[in-house]
């Protein structure tokens, strides 16, 4: 079995990153295997890494850990998806798993399965067992035609994704990261209080239509370095969960996010009238007017309609040894 490491050395303050792959290779040396390491040089260079590698290694079993952050993890969810269909084409069943140590600001996909702490060990990594994760594919038309890419954790729409947007940039000035990040991207949103004016439509029937504060799409339930916004997501589920916060008041998502933060708005009295949820294998996604901002495990587009659709068991995960 080929084992690699793919380590994107900008995530997260991109400091240790010398001492951190001689962890790798001390852990490895002490287990007697031979592993790859492969720094990623720019932006998408992991995608291009793990499509090129499982392509080659086809029906080999193999294990690929991705070090970075969300962001580095759904560029490689895109190269092993778009593999796997490259290889199905020629009868071919691709036998790779994906690990995620995580090195980055915000780690939101890690906790459906590690302590963020527990997945930084090297050691635990390499005695990790696969595990059947679900997969997001959306769907976009463009002038060239349809594009489809694939989604780890959640789609943000409206007040999360503006956050996230602004906290990637509040990320670049030192002593921001992560969920401090988040928050004050919360704060910063907050004043303009900018959402959405989508069609939300699940399995076949209309949702929503209108205003909205903000709508997210989960296979998992954390966003924006530890926010549980989707509670009852399972990324080994085949569904995917839908929320839908109406167009509140300032003061109304000011009472609301301490909850919605911790997981528990759903148990709040009366909550059904400020949030929409449903569960679904397939959601189409409309905007009102022009393109809409969509936030895809944290990376953000502008996209017009998009179809998303659940893929049970899409992939294999590395998640902690059976005991």
């Amino acid at each position: 079995m080929k084992t690699y490491f793919v380590v994107n050395p900008v995530s997260g303050t991109g400091q240790g990153k010398d001492g951190f792959i001689r962890q790798i290779q001390e852990n490895a040396r002490n287990l007697g295997m031979n592993i790859e390491i492969y720094q990623t040089q720019s932006s998408g260079d992991a995608e291009r890494f793990v499509f090129e590698t499982v392509t080659e290694l086809k029906a080999e079993e193999a294990r690929i850990y991705i070090c970075g952050g969300d962001g580095t993890f759904n560029e490689a969810i895109n190269g092993l998806m778009k593999a796997k269909e490259a290889l199905q084409a020629q009868q071919i069943q691709a036998n790779t798993s994906l690990g995620l140590v995580p090195i980055g600001s915000g780690n939101d996909f890690i906790k459906n399965f590690w302590s963020v702490d527990g997945a930084r060990s090297i050691d635990a990594q390499l005695h990790a067992s696969p595990l059947p994760c679900d997969v997001l594919e959306f769907t976009t038309e463009t002038q060239e035609g349809e594009r489809v890419r694939y989604c780890a954790n959640m789609f943000n729409i409206g007040f999360d994704c503006n956050t996230a947007d602004l906290a990637n940039h509040l990320k670049e000035k030192p002593l921001i990261s992560g969920h401090f990040a988040y928050l004050l991207g919360v704060l910063g949103t907050l004043i303009k209080k900018k959402g959405a004016n989508i069609r939300v439509e699940v399995d076949g029937e209309l949702f929503h239509e209108g205003p909205a504060l903000l709508c997210s799409l989960a296979n998992g339930p954390y966003c924006g370095g530890g926010v549980k916004s989707n509670p009852g997501a399972d990324v080994q589920d085949g569904v995917m969960d839908v929320n839908v916060v109406r167009n509140i008041s300032r003061l109304g998502l000011l009472k609301l996010f301490p909850s919605y933060q911790k997981g528990v708005h759903m148990q709040l009295p009366n909550i059904e009238k400020t949030i929409r949820t449903a569960v679904c294998r397939e959601a189409v996604i409309t905007p009102l007017q022009g393109q809409m901002r969509l936030c895809t495990d944290g990376e953000i587009t502008d996209e017009g309609k998009i179809r998303i659709r659940v893929i049970q068991h899409g992939f294999s995960f590395l998640g902690p040894a059976k005991s």
